[in-house]
């Protein structure tokens, strides 16, 4: 099947519903604050790490590393809150 067919496929059957959409967003928002929350988490295990046993280069490596990606998880959130799919928002007017 063709990127082409896939992406008519796609475009005709979610013509007119939101609840699949609804469904794919509420879905991928629960994973991402799960991930927030694990990444909160060990991020502060490795703070905690890090206080008893010294900072090492590896150490701050690892947590720059899960620092960025709990930011980046965190505003992945933010946005998807603000894009949440409404009823109404893929009906046409008229």
């Amino acid at each position: 099947m063709s990127a082409q067919s896939r992406q008519f496929k796609s475009d005709r059957t979610n013509a007119g519903r939101s609840g699949p959409q609804r469904a794919i967003w509420e879905r991928e928002m629960r994973r991402l604050r799960v991930s927030v929350r694990l990444l909160g988490v060990v991020l502060l295990a490795l703070g905690a790490r890090m206080v008893i046993t010294g900072v090492t280069v590896l150490s701050a490596l690892t947590a720059a590393i899960i620092a960025g990606l709990l930011f980046a998880s965190m505003h992945l959130a933010h946005q998807g809150r603000q894009l949440e799919p409404r009823q109404d928002a893929d009906r046409e007017p008229g």
